[in-house]
């Protein structure tokens, strides 16, 4: 707690004890960073970004880190309760690399896994804004009471390459909805950079 903090402690073990309710998928697709991989590095990039913007944007920090981490949960859902669907998933991603999962769940499933998630997440009474971004993640035209807090998360996911937002960037005006600047990515992408050989100690030490 003296090194991370209270607050992202509470929201780790919170998001590793509902992660700890599924097991993760046998089926892995190759190229993308392993689950917990990509779990710690966007709770950490939405986290930084929430603490550099304005009043406003930094008011959303504190579910920030649990929002991140629990981003791509539905990958978890997917494998756990439908294995031989994610398991076809998982080919049709390696084929189609350049396609979002989200549509590929969709054609397989007629849903996609952040829908998935966020409907777990409502059960559970998770806060409605973890919900709202979860499910909303890949809809840049979001607009709603949780625009914020999804445009963070939009823009933790372009910042790394992650999932829709692969070949994406990300328009100064965007940014300057939510508060940010280009610098601010700038600095959060060092950040992530300077802190790879921890994140990666973490995830490899959750997973």
């Amino acid at each position: 707690m003296r090194v991370l903090g209270t607050d992202l402690v509470m929201n780790l073990a919170l998001g590793l004890a509902l992660a700890g309710s599924l097991r993760l998928p046998e089926h892995q697709v190759r190229g993308i960073p392993p689950f917990w991989t990509e779990a710690v590095y966007t709770a950490t990039a939405v986290e930084a970004l929430a603490r550099r913007g304005d009043a406003t944007t930094r008011s959303t920090a504190g579910f920030a880190y649990l929002t991140g981490l629990m981003a791509n949960y539905g990958t978890l859902v997917l494998g756990h309760v439908f294995p031989p669907q994610y398991a076809h998933i998982c080919l049709l991603q390696e084929a189609s690399p350049g396609l979002p999962a989200c549509m590929i769940d969709t054609h397989v499933l007629q849903v996609s896994r952040e829908v998935l998630a966020s409907a777990l997440f409502d059960l559970w009474g998770l806060p409605e804004e973890i919900t709202v971004a979860v499910r909303e993640q890949h809809h840049p035209d979001y607009q709603g009471s949780f625009d914020r807090v999804v445009r963070l998360l939009q823009a933790a996911r372009t910042l790394l390459g992650y999932g829709a937002f692969a070949d994406s960037s990300i328009e100064d005006a965007d940014l300057a909805a939510i508060g940010l600047r280009s610098d601010d990515l700038d600095q959060v992408g060092a950040l992530l950079v300077e802190s790879r050989d921890a994140l990666d100690g973490l995830a490899r030490a959750v997973a």
